[in-house]
C-alpha cells in the first residue's frame, strides 16, 4: 500500500503545517539535477525528461502485546512483524532543471530531507 507524502511525514513523527509540507515536497523544484544529486545522491534512472530515485529495504519491528494484570494494562511480550520501507521520487526535468516532483512510498525522508534554515 502506498501512502501520501503527508501521511509519511506524520508517521515519521514530523508534525508540519500544510504549507511546510508543500515546501518540503517541492524544495527541489527549480534546482539543477546536479544540485539535487549532491544533496540526496545519484538518480537510479535518468532520461532527458525525468530522473528517478528509489530505495527499498525491510526491517523487523517489535509490536507490544498487552494484557491486564492486577487491573493495569501491562506489556507481557512482543510479536515481530516484517515491514518493507520504500520510496520512489520522480523529478520531471526541463533541460537539466527540475520543474515538478512526486513522492510515492512509505519512507521518503531520504529524498525529502529537512529544509535548510
Amino acid at each position: 500500500m502506498l501512502f501520501s507524502f503527508g501521511v509519511i511525514l506524520t508517521l515519521a513523527g514530523c508534525f508540519e503545517t500544510p504549507e511546510e509540507r508543500e515546501a518540503r515536497q517541492t524544495q527541489f523544484n527549480g534546482k539543477t539535477l546536479q544540485e539535487v544529486e549532491a544533496r540526496i545522491g545519484e538518480a537510479y534512472k535518468r532520461t532527458s525528461q525525468q530522473a528517478i530515485w528509489k530505495h527499498s529495504y525491510t526491517s523487523r519491528q517489535a509490536v507490544p502485546i498487552y494484557a491486564y494484570l492486577n487491573g493495569q494494562q501491562t506489556v507481557v511480550g512482543y510479536r515481530y512483524q516484517t515491514v518493507t520501507h520504500s520510496c520512489t521520487f520522480t523529478a520531471l526535468l526541463k533541460g537539466r532543471k527540475i520543474v515538478s516532483s512526486d513522492y510515492q512510498g512509505n519512507d521518503c525522508r531520504r529524498y525529502a530531507p529537512k529544509l535548510e534554515a
